[in-house]
């Protein structure tokens, strides 16, 4: 099996990642609709179509069918009183969640055990609509996260796959332990694997060992399966590091519970560490995250294993935007700023912001020749950039300062580059002052 076969996206996927951006509310209330477009406007750009018969839906689809990431479909319509709507939108591979108006456990395995059936919801339950709302969000941002399932056997695999296809996520099969660590080496966007006790060349068990060697609990989950019969496999599968387990047969949506479950968790650490580590305005590393780094990239380029160049970069008047145009102009520049600076580096460069309107990078591996390019060519883009906020068009300047020869501590490092920074200042703003021109003055 290649590896071509067992990466699976969603058909209408393949133009990008997060290219769905369409849902469509099926059912006889506008209410509905219109409630679920305000539930999710804070929280989301999808469009929202509704249709409140089968024949508008069909007609919807047909438009829509290439954009549509879910279907939020009313099981009873007038002219669709026996759930016709669900058959045909599931038929379509649209992910369905289902509201019904009543909820007995026939009607629920119905529905559930239906292929493309996400979930059903009570419309008298009186947070339904935040409970719908909340699942659609999570399966538009699962259009960027990958799932391995691993299982010997394609035919158990089958269905596991296509569960979590209805959810959106990327899904990759393996057959044996070593294909699913070799595709977690090769695609970072892998969050959660699914494994079960019997694959390939080393047992579930073994893998997730092999796992927890290499990723933390934080950074991919594990959810073990096995037969019913093995009662002791669960006991094992935790101790070696999985984060959750299931016996086999289990129900679809205890299913789709615990994978939410668990790849909400590892969003919420990753939120956590980024929240330690993130200026929150502008998405860069904070000085935090800058000293405690830099200082390791430091002892490494003290032992000659890289050359660092280290740029303090610092707006030109901001107070003035401030002042005049209002702290929502200001924000705005530091975001375009910041936008800006990140695109211009490597993902090997530390970008930071680490004061109101000031900036740093540390370049690795940058030739002290071209450094003079670089930040000159960033300086210009940055000049040249055109901010709008509101009824206000204007532009920004930057001074720099940068080193290439630097020893001690990073405080030390920072603070020759701002003396750069100060001389880029003094003579005028809207420059770069290098080390080797600062020395030669």
């Amino acid at each position: 099996m290649s590896e071509d076969q067992i990466a699976h996206e969603p058909a209408q996927v393949a133009a990008g990642v997060g290219s769905l951006g369409v849902v469509l509310v099926v059912d006889e209330s506008r209410l509905v609709g219109e409630l679920l477009k305000a539930s999710l406007a804070a929280q989301s750009k999808l469009q929202i179509i509704s249709a409140s018969t089968l024949q508008q839906a069909r007609e919807l689809i047909s438009l829509h069918e290439d954009r549509l990431l879910v279907a939020v479909v009313g099981r009873v319509l007038r002219d669709a009183p026996n759930g016709e709507v669900v058959d045909y939108v599931c038929n379509a591979n649209i992910p369905a969640i289902v509201l019904t108006a009543s909820w007995d456990l026939e009607l629920r395995t119905a529905t559930v055990s239906q292929r493309n059936v996400v979930d059903y919801v009570l419309k008298n339950s009186p947070d339904c609509i935040e409970q719908v709302a909340t699942l659609i969000t999570r399966i538009e941002r699962n259009q960027s996260i990958g799932v391995v399932v691993v299982d010997a056997e394609k035919q158990s695999r089958s269905p596991t796959v296509h569960w979590l296809q209805a959810l959106r996520l990327k899904v990759y099969e393996a057959e044996s332990g070593e294909q699913a660590l070799a595709m977690l080496s090769k695609n970072p966007e892998i969050k959660l694997v699914v494994t079960d006790f019997n694959t390939r060349s080393m047992d579930g068990v073994q893998l997730a060992t092999q796992i927890r060697r290499k990723f933390r609990r934080q950074d991919i989950a594990i959810v073990g399966i096995a037969d019913q019969a093995d009662r002791m496999v669960s006991a094992r599968f935790i101790k070696a590091g999985a984060n959750d387990f299931m016996h086999r047969p289990f129900l679809e949506e205890e299913f789709a519970c615990r994978v939410i479950q668990n790849i909400d968790l590892i969003e919420t650490l990753q939120a956590l560490r980024d929240a330690a580590i993130r200026d929150p305005l502008t998405g860069l590393h904070n000085r935090r995250y800058l000293f405690d780094a830099g200082e390791a990239m430091l002892a490494s380029a003290q032992r000659g294993q890289v050359a660092l160049t280290l740029a303090v970069i610092d707006l030109d008047f901001f107070k003035r935007i401030n002042d005049t145009m209002g702290h929502d102009a200001g924000d705005e520049a530091l975001r375009q700023a910041a936008k800006l600076l990140r695109s211009a580096f490597r993902k090997t460069d530390i970008v930071a912001r680490i004061g109101g309107e000031e900036f740093c990078v540390l370049a690795v591996n940058m030739a002290p020749e071209a450094a003079a390019k670089v930040f000159e060519t960033v300086r210009s883009n940055l000049a040249d950039l055109v901010i709008r906020v509101d009824d206000y068009k204007f532009q920004i300047t930057a001074s720099f300062g940068v080193i290439s020869r630097f020893e001690g501590a990073m405080a030390e490092a920072i603070k020759q580059a701002d003396e750069l920074l100060y001389q880029a200042k003094e003579r005028g703003r809207n420059c770069v002052v290098l080390q080797k021109d600062a020395e030669t003055k």
